[in-house]
């Protein structure tokens, strides 16, 4: 997905106790990126959405603008569906759509995701499974494509323990290699919450 970049900045955040969440933030390099998000609940149904915007323009060569949304929600049984999407624009000369400068492509990528959380299986602690899926296009050049998938399972565990496993798929293809190698990855772990 695209977002916010990492590096030195301001930022200012909404109070907490209003309706909405929100910031914006600007960073030394002259790039600026706001966000708003919202959460409420309908019928038993957890609804969370968020909307984010990254202007690049200043220290970019070739993007002008990110954005990206987002919706997740969560059902008293355990279940849960999330899904995103995010794009990048290319700069214009004139404001001309079609005329680009530094790169003539616009990626876009999308993930959505189901999981399911239930205290029926241990009684240390809650479950959570999860499966995703996320496709990305013209990322890195015009024409390509990348795909990826994964599972993962955590197990809360007393005294703020938590234990995960997790496998992902992930490909990768452009217009003029089609035989990159797919990556498969497992990833084992244990947190601790002090």
């Amino acid at each position: 997905m695209y977002d916010a970049g990492r590096g030195d900045q301001i930022r200012y955040d909404l109070p907490g106790g209003l309706p909405v969440s929100g910031s914006i933030s600007l960073e030394d390099a002259g790039s600026w990126a706001a966000g708003v998000g919202w959460g409420g609940s309908f019928g038993g149904i957890g609804v969370k959405l968020s909307y984010g915007y990254n202007n690049v323009n200043s220290n970019s060569v070739g993007i002008e603008y990110t954005q990206h949304v987002s919706m997740a929600l969560s059902h008293s049984s355990g279940l849960g569906l999330v899904a995103r999407y995010g794009e990048e624009n290319a700069k214009t000369v004139d404001g001309a759509d079609t005329d680009t400068t530094g790169q003539a492509f616009e990626g876009e990528g999308a993930m959505v995701g189901d999981s399911y959380q239930t205290k029926a299986i241990t009684s240390l602690g809650s479950s959570h499974f999860r499966i995703t899926y996320g496709e990305n296009d013209d990322s890195l050049a015009a024409g390509d494509s990348g795909e990826r998938m994964g599972v993962s399972y955590v197990q809360n565990l007393p005294a703020g323990v938590s234990m995960n496993i997790g496998y992902e798929e992930a490909e990768y293809s452009t217009t003029t290699i089609s035989d990159y190698q797919d990556i498969s990855s497992v990833i084992a772990g244990v947190q601790m919450k002090f």
